[in-house]
């Protein structure tokens, strides 16, 4: 049981570099920050690159699962450090990753039907 609903994102991202590099093409984000979150994902033993990219702008959760409250709590130990990417995405795919988890998918079509 994941513990998780969210979208996959839409706009073609290609993992995990590919959406740092769209956060600094897009100016989102300090280079050094994203260049020191790079540093620290691609040195995990576990690390892969091409690997879906979830939109956090809405996603459901179950706060009993257990996998979810381990990947959650990883994810926020890492995020909330001084001096790297202030962007989730590239680390909440690291972590779903990590964890093994496959979210399911929500049944509108798209994050704008969710509230039509």
């Amino acid at each position: 049981e994941p513990g998780l609903m969210q979208f996959k994102h839409n706009q073609g991202r290609n993992g995990i570099s590919d959406e740092f590099r769209m956060i600094q093409r897009k100016r989102k984000d300090y280079p050094e920050n994203v260049q020191r979150s790079l540093t620290w994902v691609r040195a995990q033993p576990d690390f892969e690159d091409h690997i879906p990219i979830y939109m956090n702008q809405v996603f459901g959760y179950n706060p009993k699962s257990p996998t979810y409250q381990k990947l959650s709590q990883e994810f926020w130990d890492q995020y909330s450090k001084e001096g790297y990417s202030s962007r989730d995405q590239p680390l909440w795919a690291f972590m779903v990753h990590r964890y093994h988890v496959a979210p399911l998918a929500f049944p509108a079509p798209s994050r704008e039907k969710v509230w039509t």
